[in-house]
Order: C-alpha cells, then structure tokens, then sequence
C-alpha cells in the first residue's frame, strides 16, 4: 500500500513539475514588467516574434497582398516595401526592414503621447501638485482598455518618457493575466482527458507533456501578438481638444455662472419680500379736511402669499411650483 501511494505521489510529482516549468516562464516576464527589468526586452522580442511570423508565413505563399492585409490587421502596420523586392530579398532581410518599420512607428507613437500628455500632466502638478502624486491615463486599442496610473514627478524629469513605459507595464501585466489564467483551464481539461489513452496502451504523462507544451507555444504566441497589437494599435482616449471645443467649454462654463448669479438674485429677493413691513403713509393719518388727527397706527403685518399666486422672484411661475416648494 505504501508503495502504491508513493507511486501515486510521484505521478502526480511529474505532473506538476510540467506546470512548474511554465509557471517559471510566465512569472518571469510577469516580474520583469512589474519592476521594468528587461522590459524593453521582453517588448523588443514580442514585435520581432510577430513580424518574422507574419514574413515567414506568406513568403511560402508569395502572397504580398494578403501579408499586408495581415500586417495591418493585426499590428496595424502597412508595410511599405515593393511587391516584387518581398518575394525575391532574401527572407531575412524582409524580416529585418519589416522590423525597423515596426520599432520605427512605435518609436514615433511613444513620443506623440508623451508630447500630448506632458502638458497636460504640468498643468495638473502646478495646480494639484500638493495634493496629488500620479495621474490616471486612459489607453485603448478600440477593444481593451486600461487605465495606467503614472507618477507626475517622474514624468516631468524624464519629459514624458516614463508615461509609455508605465502603459506598457499595465499592458503586458494584464494581457499575461488574462491569457495565463485561460491557459490554466486550458491544462486541466488536458489533464482530464490525456487518462483516456491508457486505453491505447500510451502513457499519460508522456501525452500530456507533449500537449502541455504545444499549448505553452501557442499561449507565448498569443501573449507576444496581443502585446504588440495592443501598444501599435492602442491610443490614447482623451477629448479631442481644438479650438472649437475650448470655445464651447468656456461658453458653457459662462452660462453656468450666469444661472448661478441669477438663482441668488432670485433668492435674495425673495427673502426681501418676505421681510417687507407694510409701512403706513403720512396721507393715512389725516381727514377728509387735511386735519391731522391721533390715530393709533395698525401693527404692521407681514403678506401673505398664497400657493397659487405669482412667485416673488419674477420666475413666471406659481409660488407652489418654485420657491414654495422649499
């Protein structure tokens, strides 16, 4: 009994050790993106993965067309290169200039959000820059989203490079995230079903281990192709600030203080009205002969304003339907 457990104990040892590998893979791109070692790396080696498969894969065909379709659909980049130079250049040297173009775009999207971003990200800092430390930055490729927080001090000493680099640490920490968690259910139903080749006379584990790692490529490759779609593809997702809708926001922001100013106008009238004494005249005080005669003069009262009477404040309305309703 003992040995048979101790069997059992060990098969189950060979299984995991199957995962364990994975794992150490996957936690290792993960650590390198959440304190940035060999971040550059890791980015550099996804956008050569996609480009050398996207060559190698139509030059079998000969195909430019459907490379570029490809190209562009995937990592949103027209490739610009002669027809007849991509089917007779050598392999490699498709891969290499079709590679420069790809680091070359996203060289040139880096600087753009760092440029439309560092304005804004001083503006903040002048005025809330004792209250707050980071700022909130949307990015979207159109399908994922995410909201990358970045250091405001940071920013402003490297002049906005940092803001990219902080995007593609939330970029590659939730894209592994979500591909890793998939590729875990992924393995336990091939955990599942590789017992039933028993019935074969295979061994189990030596199917599993031969799957699990099929699966492992397919989830590196996914990995790589989605990270690179994603900081190609993605933008930033901020107003568009032209002229026109400045205008509209400072025409807004005017009417708006107009209507406040004219509510407290109203209300101040209104408790002036409230506050009114019925004063009597000196005319109130004298006969039909312009006599002047002791009276006692009424104690004076204060109106009384129905529901349905006019408001006070001149807003048009019945006194039930505006300032009687407070």
């Amino acid at each position: 009994m003992e040995e048979n457990n101790f069997g059992i104990r060990k098969r189950l040892l060979e299984y995991d050790d199957v995962m364990n590998i994975q794992r150490e893979a996957i936690y290792k791109k993960r650590r390198n993106a959440l304190f940035g070692d060999r971040l550059a790396v890791d980015i550099n080696d996804a956008f050569a993965a996609i480009t050398n498969e996207l060559v190698q894969t139509h030059r079998k065909n000969g195909d430019f067309e459907t490379f570029r379709f490809d190209s562009i659909r995937l990592i949103g980049v027209d490739p610009e290169m002669d027809p007849d130079w991509f089917n007779s250049a050598p392999i490699d040297t498709v891969a290499a200039v079709f590679q420069q173009q790809v680091y070359h775009l996203y060289e040139e999207k880096s600087r753009q959000v760092s440029a439309r971003l560092l304005p804004v990200i001083q503006d903040v800092n002048e005025r809330e820059g004792h209250r707050y430390k980071r700022i909130v930055v949307p990015f979207t490729d159109g399908v994922l989203g995410t909201n990358v927080s970045a250091d405001m001090e940071e920013a402003l000493k490297s002049n906005g490079k940092s803001i990219m680099h902080d995007i593609e640490k939330v970029a590659i920490l939730t894209l592994i995230d979500d591909d890793w968690k998939e590729h875990l259910r992924n393995i336990d139903d091939l955990k599942e079903s590789v017992q039933g080749t028993t019935f074969e006379q295979k061994d189990p584990l030596v199917i599993y281990k031969m799957e699990a790692y099929t699966l492992f490529e397919g989830l590196v490759g996914h990995i790589n192709s989605n990270v690179t779609s994603f900081l190609l593809k993605g933008s930033l997702s901020l107003p568009p600030e032209d002229e026109e809708s400045v205008a509209q926001a400072a025409q807004a922001r005017e009417e708006a203080l107009r209507r406040a100013q004219a509510n407290r106008l109203r209300l101040q009238a209104l408790e002036e009205f409230n506050e009114s004494e019925d004063i009597p005249q000196e005319s109130e005080y004298l006969d039909d002969d312009n006599t002047a005669e002791k009276r006692t003069p009424k104690k004076p009262r204060k109106k009384t304003i129905r529901q349905n009477d006019p408001c006070p404040c001149g807003s048009g309305k019945k006194y039930k339907l505006c300032h009687g309703r407070e």
